[in-house]
């Protein structure tokens, strides 16, 4: 229940909640029954940096998300309450340790029509050398229902691109049977 109310009345005694602190502390704003620290309904403005799972604003960046190490950033549709997938996925995939072959990705899922989501494409940028500190670039997508098939790579330390191999060796590599 409120501890403390502030609500907003029309000339026609409409009544709406403005802002909202509940015995459990939690703060609602446009809500009169927050679920969670901070609880807000409406559409919001922010003018400045913002940082979300971080204290610490980087110059430059004025929206950051921390998910720690493993955690990815979603992008999900609001009324899908009870699926664990999302429509757009940012993920950073290591280890703690600058390794051969980690890096992160976008990865791009479509809702088919009973409702499943199927992973449909990926960017992802994976080191190719610590040594070298060069990174390659990789689009990989959803062929008869299986996803994460590696289609192409754009290899960072020699601007090469491989369509149907890892390991481009001119600056167009096409490998595979053509139609």
């Amino acid at each position: 229940s409120p501890i403390f109310l502030i609500s907003t009345t029309t000339a026609l005694g409409a009544t709406s909640t403005a802002l909202t602190i509940d015995s459990q502390g939690r703060v609602g704003i446009g809500t009169p029954s927050p679920t969670h620290p901070l609880s807000v309904r409406g559409v919001s403005y922010f003018d400045g940096n913002v940082g979300i799972g971080t204290t610490t604003q980087t110059a430059g960046h004025s929206f950051v998300v921390d998910g720690g190490e493993t955690r990815p950033l979603f992008v999900r549709r609001t009324s899908d309450t009870t699926n664990a997938y999302s429509l757009l996925k940012l993920r950073r995939e290591t280890t703690g340790i600058a390794t051969d072959g980690i890096g992160g990705d976008i990865e791009i899922d479509i809702e088919t029509a009973d409702g499943t989501f199927l992973a449909a494409a990926e960017i992802t940028a994976i080191l190719d050398s610590v040594a070298s500190s060069n990174a390659d670039l990789r689009l990989s997508l959803m062929r008869g229902g299986t996803g994460g098939i590696e289609m192409l790579r754009i290899k960072g330390a020699t601007g090469n691109v491989g369509i149907g191999t890892t390991s481009p060796y001119t600056k167009l590599s096409v490998e595979g049977a053509s139609a």
